[in-house]
């Protein structure tokens, strides 16, 4: 008896789509990345396998879907799983520059984006470190978008929070969108 393939899409000899890519994939793809040192891959790969140790599954049975990986992370207790919250977060970046690496799904990186002028300016005039924290992510979301400050909208924010659910980790995507909708 020979054995089904695991999609439609492998039927028809086309590469897998995002939503049918795995984190054994991931894996896959880290062990080639020969321009990553041994141990950035080894921590890349135990990221990866951890994750899905947390998820409770195999990485093969693990669709990439950061979403979904992101609320199921959420719920993960540190403590429970026998780790420090600072453990689970360099999991989670770790995790993150697999799939990063990986190039199977494209991942946003707003940290390296530049701000707009008028970004700057409004950062200049806005005194509060705590006010820099809570729009430092709209700010680049929107820079990287050609989105002015008075510019920001309802539908700028949704557009920015599913952007968040959809290319990170980030554990509370509702509480970011309250602080930055408060602010």
């Amino acid at each position: 008896m020979t054995a089904k393939p695991k999609t439609k899409a492998h039927i028809r000899g086309a590469e897998p789509t995002i939503a049918t890519i795995t984190l054994r994939e991931v894996l896959d793809v880290v062990d080639g990345r020969e321009e990553f040192s041994v141990t950035r891959r080894r921590d890349m790969r135990s990221a990866v396998k951890r994750v899905a140790s947390l998820l409770g599954d195999d990485p093969a049975r693990i669709p990439l879907d950061l979403r979904a990986i992101s609320t199921r992370l959420a719920t993960v207790s540190p403590v429970a799983a026998g780790l420090t919250n600072k453990s689970l977060s360099n999991i989670r970046s770790n995790f993150l520059a697999a799939v990063t690496a990986s190039c199977l799904k494209p991942i946003q990186r707003p940290a390296r984006t530049p701000l707009g002028p008028a970004w700057q300016q409004l950062f200049r005039d806005l005194s509060g470190r705590r006010a820099h924290l809570g729009l430092s992510r709209l700010a680049r979301y929107a820079s990287a978008n050609g989105i002015a400050p008075q510019a920001i909208d309802n539908a700028t924010i949704e557009a920015f929070i599913t952007a968040v659910r959809d290319g990170s980790l980030h554990r509370k995507p509702n509480g970011l969108h309250r602080r930055v909708a408060l602010i």
